[in-house]
């Protein structure tokens, strides 16, 4: 019923880590140029927007990090509370 585990390389992990703070990065500027040229913020709370954004990244690579654990007695409950929390939401 389940595949067995499957070895990922180093390779692929430090790739895709490297494209996915690459993509971040480019949101940076953009999200701060949009918030003092558009919405006529300070840099000041452009600079606190990104501190958000920088926290929720945190959080939610460790939730994903927490729920991808296979074999892990607590990882459906994980996504069931994901699930739950997005239904709530809305």
């Amino acid at each position: 019923m389940f595949k067995t585990k499957q070895e990922v390389s180093l390779f692929g992990i430090l790739a895709a880590t490297l494209l996915l703070n690459a993509a971040a990065a480019c949101m940076w500027p953009l999200t701060t140029v949009y918030m003092h040229n558009q919405l006529h913020q300070t840099l000041a709370l452009a600079g606190v927007a990104l501190l958000g954004m920088s926290l929720c990244m945190i959080l939610g690579n460790c939730w994903g990090a927490g729920c991808s654990i296979t074999g892990h007695r607590l990882s459906p409950a994980c996504w069931g509370r994901s699930v739950r929390w997005c239904r709530w939401s809305r």
